[in-house]
């Protein structure tokens, strides 16, 4: 969801007027860091017979996961600190963040819905983004609502989850991230 996020940051926003090589070297980044190394420590966890799964379905092999998760998003805020992006960019970063280590904490009474959290981070990001730049987010938003809607009912009718561990996880997600950029955009202003 982080890599989809910037991707739509690179084309709607003054990131679309980076050269091409600082668009791609962001993405590449992001795609690396966020997607990549969790997806490949998470098939390493499945084979070391650490996890039983790729679902993560049980609710104790998500610590290291989710701990694996955080440190490769850290990594990605730095590299991306490092190439002087945008601060609300990395501010969507910093919400993911904070909405990891919440489900981590939670994790350990109730099982929290991941998939939920990065789709309500997405929505979050995207809100927080179409307001700093004053564009219209309507397109985006029917289709993210769309997909969102899809995604938390799968996750739902496939038994992974109760509703309401798809709710929490979606608002915390989406809170997290919207609020990491509005406050970095009120700071800038005040």
């Amino acid at each position: 969801m982080i890599t989809y996020g910037v991707l739509i940051a690179l084309g709607n926003t003054s990131l679309a007027y980076y050269p091409a090589t600082m668009r791609n070297t962001i993405a590449g980044i992001t795609f690396l860091s966020t997607a990549v190394l969790p997806g490949v420590s998470i098939y390493l966890l499945v084979r070391g017979g650490i996890a039983s799964d790729l679902e993560l379905t049980r609710r104790r092999e998500r610590m290291i996961p989710y701990l694996v998760f955080l440190v490769s998003v850290l990594s990605c805020i730095y590299f991306l600190f490092r190439l002087m992006v945008p601060i609300w960019l990395l501010m969507i970063l910093v919400g993911t963040c904070v909405a990891l280590t919440v489900a981590l904490c939670v994790n350990f009474i109730w099982k929290i819905s991941a998939h939920a959290i990065g789709i309500g981070g997405l929505m979050g990001g995207m809100l927080a983004m179409a307001h700093v730049y004053r564009i219209n987010p309507y397109g985006w938003m029917i289709v993210g609502w769309l997909l969102a809607g899809l995604l938390c009912t799968a996750r739902v009718y496939l038994g992974r989850h109760t509703v309401g561990q798809v709710l929490a996880g979606f608002a915390l997600g989406f809170a997290c991230t919207f609020a990491a950029v509005w406050r970095s955009y009120i700071h800038l202003f005040l």
